[in-house]
């Protein structure tokens, strides 16, 4: 009995062919598009529509053997007649180009063939790239479907749904390089007539993601409860306003001692842009160097160790209500700075800003709302 089941965003459908085997088909019926219920329900019907055709075909249908023997017996003329209908009853696997007929390759299959060629002269770097952008196209499309059959709709599609997901428009452009790439030696070797990536809709302009304040007592909940890596690469997060990557890189010898005072410092140069970081040093932030020691410094030096500490840090605030990644870090401390009276240059120059513009458009918000807040309930 025909059946539906999905495979990424597409509904595929499972039926009994002709001679009782088992076909799997792309409906390419799209659960983003149509909706979960509405999608099943139409790939369930296109399922049913093409079991019972291949009934039909094992009804009343002839075997290929007779059919040759039976096209043995005409003469020339209507051989030729012949040969002219049957083109126009070609399956979808086929396409005609001029006056020759070849036969089309699955998406996955040409993509394949496009990296054997390539492959020996991209590092493998470029591979990892590759595999990691391309993936999210081909689970949209089906890897099974024909490359032929690809257009620019479905590029666009692909587009809408991923700005969907909340992607800025460079990821989805760094998820669209290689299917164009493919795309192009697809037409290099006329297996398709154009790249439809060329001429789809380009991604719209990110969307600036609202992050949420971090309370203190919220802060304190999660640090005190994450385990001892956590615990330090947060508070490192919480009152430098460093990224994190910059807080990977932290050495014992980034403290310094003041010239003046008792108090010491961060010392050294920014991963992103390069300018001074010169942070004084929280008394929390000394507090964990005393008992942790070495142990403080060089946390999570890898881009992956930081993702998973991200990924723990958003279930433990979620956990107390909020919603929030550990970006949002550095935003509730440049907060934090503003409030407590510091001047938006000062602010910008511990977070490494050149001037106050950033300060301006995103972090004095908050502050703002709270002083707005403040002056209305002075008013008589």
């Amino acid at each position: 009995m025909a059946s539906v089941y999905k495979r990424g965003d597409i509904y595929w459908a499972n039926f009994s062919t002709a001679d009782g085997s088992q076909n799997a088909v792309s409906t390419k019926i799209r659960i983003s598009v149509y909706g979960p219920r509405k999608a099943r329900q139409l790939a369930l019907e296109q399922a049913i529509k093409w079991e019972r055709n291949e009934v039909d075909k094992r009804v009343s249908g002839i075997d290929f053997a007779s059919l040759v023997d039976s096209i043995s017996t005409l003469d020339p003329s209507d051989k030729t007649k012949l040969a002219l209908v049957l083109v126009d009853h070609l399956p979808d696997s086929y396409q005609t180009n001029g006056d020759t007929l070849t036969s089309t390759i699955t998406y996955s299959d040409c993509r394949d063939k496009w990296l054997s060629k390539v492959s020996s002269r991209k590092s493998d770097d470029w591979i990892k790239r590759e595999i990691v952008c391309h993936k999210f196209f081909i689970e949209f499309v089906g890897g099974d479907t024909l490359i032929s059959s690809v257009t620019t709709e479905h590029v666009d599609d692909f587009i809408v749904s991923r700005e969907g997901l909340g992607k800025a428009a460079n990821t989805i452009n760094n998820y669209l390089k290689p299917v164009s790439q493919l795309f192009n030696y697809a037409v290099a070797n006329d297996l398709v007539t154009k790249n439809p990536v060329k001429y789809a809709q380009k991604p719209g302009t990110a969307t600036v993601v609202e992050w949420d304040y971090i309370p203190d007592d919220a802060f304190d909940i999660v640090i005190n409860n994450a385990s001892d890596s956590d615990k330090i690469f947060w508070t490192w997060l919480r009152y430098t306003a460093l990224n994190p990557k910059d807080v990977s890189a932290l050495t014992p010898a980034s403290i310094e001692a003041d010239n003046k005072g008792n108090g010491r410092h961060i010392n050294g140069k920014r991963a992103k842009n390069g300018r001074l970081a010169r942070i004084p040093v929280h008394p929390n932030i000394e507090k964990a160097i005393s008992t942790y020691g070495d142990d403080c410094f060089g946390i999570y030096p890898t881009k992956g160790a930081r993702d998973k500490s991200n990924k723990r840090f958003k279930a433990a605030l979620a956990g107390q209500g909020i919603y929030s990644v550990i970006a949002a870090i550095r935003h509730t401390c440049a907060t934090n700075l503003l409030e407590s009276g510091l001047s938006l240059d000062d602010v910008a120059l511990i977070l490494g800003h050149s001037d106050t513009t950033m300060l301006k458009k995103i972090y004095v918000k908050h502050v703002d709302q709270v002083k707005a807040y403040e002056a209305v309930k002075r008013l008589k």
